[in-house]
């Protein structure tokens, strides 16, 4: 009995290396490939919570406002032009610093980290961007139903452009099956109206996804309650994979089977050395 342990041990011991060493040197090919399909873009931040800076050589200037709608916001001046944007109810009025805004405004400066490096003159780099993130709450009060739907957030993106002028942008993150809520919600009412709803190809409201892996992304999380960033992680990674490579796929389980071989291969031959008195 002892010998017929041992035997079966050193087996499974030897199907369970060679497949972890199979499996493994597969995933680690696996994730290489995935990196170069999707290789990360990095970006260097930086949060001003100041009202007056200056860039591109001209004056910015932000100060607190009221929409027509009545609604507190933000003009934003750059050089000659300005603009409008809404923005968080303020409990204390002509505060010094932005940070009365935090998360919920964003003042950003960012630049692209190319090879691992960024450049020390990273603020006179002409590929330097700047711009304001503003989230809004949906349609929905800001201290109520605002503060909970999280798939209904949008954040509204005002860039900074060299020529003197704004670009804006209204965006939104992806809910969990990979739909735009607005669009979602917008067909929905479509629906619940019995009138025709268009298919997928057609664009109901103009506000744009947030795609993983871009500077959007990144900027997005600036004007997010700290408590809500971990909830939005990459769901094309190098284990799930994406449309341009598999990920990690049959690699993982295997991998995890032949360790729990490796296992079971030990104990038979730990039981299996095992003498017992007669």
């Amino acid at each position: 009995m002892p010998s017929t342990l041992i035997t079966t041990g050193v087996v499974v011991l030897a199907a369970s290396l060679s497949g972890f060493i199979f499996s493994g040197y597969s995933m680690a090919r696996r994730v290489e490939a995935f990196n170069q399909a999707e290789p990360p873009s990095m970006f260097h931040f930086v949060q001003s919570d100041v009202r007056k800076q200056r860039f591109l050589g001209r004056d910015i200037h932000l100060t607190d406002t009221r929409l027509p709608d009545g609604q507190n916001g933000l003009l934003v001046q750059y050089g000659d032009a300005s603009i409008s944007i809404p923005a968080h109810r303020l409990d204390i009025a002509g505060f010094e610093s932005l940070a009365v805004y935090n998360e919920w405004v964003a003042v950003l400066a960012f630049s692209p980290i190319e090879r691992g490096e960024l450049a020390a003159d990273w603020q006179q780099d002409p590929r330097t961007r700047m711009l304001v993130v503003s989230r809004q709450a949906g349609g929905y009060d800001d201290e109520t139903w605002g503060s909970v739907r999280v798939r209904d957030w949008t954040f509204l993106f005002t860039e900074f452009k060299p020529d003197g002028t704004f670009s804006q942008r209204e965006m939104q993150f992806r809910d969990r099956r990979g739909r735009l809520p607005a669009e979602h919600t917008a067909r929905l009412e479509l629906e619940k109206a019995g009138k025709p709803v268009p298919g997928p190809e057609v664009r109901l409201t103009s506000i744009e996804p947030i795609e993983e892996r871009t500077w959007e992304w990144q900027a997005a999380l600036h004007a997010l309650p700290k408590a809500h960033v971990s909830r939005y992680r990459f769901k094309t990674d190098a284990v799930h994979g994406s449309a341009e490579s598999p990920g990690m796929g049959w690699t993982l389980p295997a991998a995890g089977t032949s360790v729990l071989g490796l296992v079971l291969g030990a104990g038979l031959l730990m039981g299996g050395s095992v003498r017992r008195r007669v």
